[in-house]
Formats: structure tokens, C-alpha cells, sequence
């Protein structure tokens, strides 16, 4: 799996307003799955939501060589987490060829964004949210 955040430092806290201004460098975190989860889960108290997708074997493909690219390119060229521009959801939607959409903003809405795109299956995003909670 892999999670793309804002690196804070030691004693930095997590603020929407200052990840406006470059005040974070952008980090790739690649872990299992179950780690992943279990950190958002449990040590960030979030909800968590695990949806499948449908997309082809190439394009999961092209996804997964898109990441690794932008994983690697951080190494010579760091980057900053930005909340509007760079943020865990749009860089995941750059990484999969996606146009932008305010749902990449305003990622409270991503989800459902994505069950109209029919890559979350399902015959209602009320069902697939329910079902995949």
C-alpha cells in the first residue's frame, strides 16, 4: 500500500492553514495495507472507509509505476504538501491520470466522486458506503 502525506517534524502539528504556505515537505509512505489502516485507524483516530475499485489490470499497472516514479523523483527533487494543490487525495488522483476535480479539494467527497466515475462499485454510493465501512 502506499499513503502520501505531510512530513512534519518533531513538534510540528497538523494544520490545514499552514499546509497552505509550504510549511510541510511531501512524503510517500509505502507499508502494508493492514498498517497503513491500523495507523489511520487507530493512532490518528480517523474513519476509515476501504472501497474497492474497478479498474483494468493496466491501468493498476500504469498506477503503481506512476507512484513509484513520484516516490523516487522526491529523493532529487523534494517536494512540499500543499492542502489545496498536493495534498494525500489529488497527488493519488495526478499518480492515476485523473483531470482535477473539487473532490480532490474537498476530499471529504473523494468517495463519492469516485462511485460516479464507477471506479467504486456498486448499485448506490449509499450502499457501497454502508457496506464497505
Amino acid at each position: 500500500g502506499d499513503t502520501i502525506e505531510a512530513r512534519r517534524e518533531q513538534g510540528e502539528e497538523d494544520s490545514a492553514f499552514r499546509g497552505l504556505f509550504n510549511a510541510f515537505e511531501l512524503s510517500y509512505i509505502w507499508a502494508s495495507a493492514r498498517d497503513l489502516l491500523t495507523r489511520r485507524a487507530v493512532m490518528l483516530d480517523h474513519e476509515v472507509f476501504v472501497y474497492p475499485v474497478d479498474i483494468t489490470d493496466e491501468q493498476e499497472q500504469a498506477l503503481l509505476r506512476n507512484l513509484l516514479a513520484r516516490t523516487e523523483s522526491l529523493e532529487t527533487t523534494p517536494r512540499y504538501y500543499n492542502t489545496i494543490l498536493s495534498n494525500c487525495t489529488n497527488e493519488l488522483a495526478k499518480a492515476a491520470g485523473f483531470n482535477w476535480a473539487p473532490a480532490y479539494v474537498l476530499t471529504g467527497r473523494s468517495d463519492e466522486y469516485l462511485f460516479r466515475r464507477g471506479i467504486i462499485p456498486g448499485a448506490s454510493f449509499a450502499q457501497a458506503h454502508v457496506r464497505f465501512a
